[in-house]
């Protein structure tokens, strides 16, 4: 399922009544914290679990080795002054706001988030704010293998040829940079691993470049057909984007037919 393009996030007024959907998740936990630093009030916070589970299922999601991370994590959190809806009460109130982020994963759990299905028109994620927000060149990875190696390969070579860069996206163990995307350098770059559950979006912005590793049959629980799966994928690519894209898999050599002028 794919969701048309929300209205740009700077276009939304401080006094806008906002959802976060997963709050003890990775990317729930950041959006929130963003939100809130980015001074809007009218925020309400979503938890599946019990009120008296959620510092414990914030900290499992939160692949955290150091306990220095992990009290500031806590700390973070225990400063939120906005309500939470914990348990029965998850998703209440949820028609009344004007945006929804949802987390990637919201798809998996289809007979909890039901009532986001209504509100489809209303969703967003957390990679329309690093798209749309990051005040540098953006380069998005995606693929059913390898774009988390990918990612951290790109980033490496990039610091290696002394770049400035940031990292984040996809993954739980590493941090999410969101609270610190205005900090970034015009001449920087944020590299981002881009998962298909964010595709199932539309994207407001695209990555000013977009490499995608592969495309294989990967996921098809979540899709009607290969195919739609693979259309997922091509949704990475944007009109501007340089597109970087596997000759040798089938799949994303087609995409390339898509774009030829921008191709590599």
């Amino acid at each position: 399922m794919t969701f048309s393009a929300q209205p740009a996030f700077r276009n939304l007024k401080h006094d806008a009544r906002i959802h976060v959907v997963g709050v003890t998740g990775v990317e729930g936990a950041a959006v929130a914290s963003f939100l809130l630093q980015e001074g809007f009030h009218r925020l309400v916070l979503h938890a599946m679990c019990k009120k008296e589970d959620f510092e414990r299922e914030l900290l499992r999601n939160h692949k955290m080795k150091d306990a220095k991370d992990r009290e500031v994590l806590l700390h973070r959190v225990r400063s939120w002054s906005v309500p939470i809806r914990f348990g029965a009460d998850y998703l209440c109130g949820a028609e009344e706001a004007d945006v929804i982020f949802a987390p990637q994963s919201w798809e998996l759990y289809p007979e909890a988030h039901a009532p986001l299905l209504a509100l489809r028109h209303k969703l967003m994620n957390i990679m329309h704010l690093y798209l749309e927000l990051a005040p540098c060149t953006t380069i998005g990875v995606t693929g059913s293998d390898g774009k988390t190696t990918t990612t951290h390969l790109i980033a490496h070579l990039l610091r290696f040829a002394g770049r400035s860069v940031a990292l984040s996206g996809n993954y739980r163990e590493g941090e999410q940079i969101l609270s610190r995307i205005h900090d970034l350098d015009p001449g920087s770059f944020l590299v981002l691993e881009i998962s298909n559950r964010h595709l199932n979006f539309d994207l407001n912005r695209h990555p000013d470049i977009a490499v995608i590793t592969n495309v294989t049959q990967n996921h098809m629980s979540e899709y009607e057909s290969f195919a739609r799966y693979c259309d997922a994928k091509e949704r990475l690519l944007g009109r501007e984007s340089i597109a970087v894209l596997n000759a040798d898999n089938p799949c994303t050599r087609h995409m390339g037919d898509h774009c030829k002028e921008r191709l590599f």
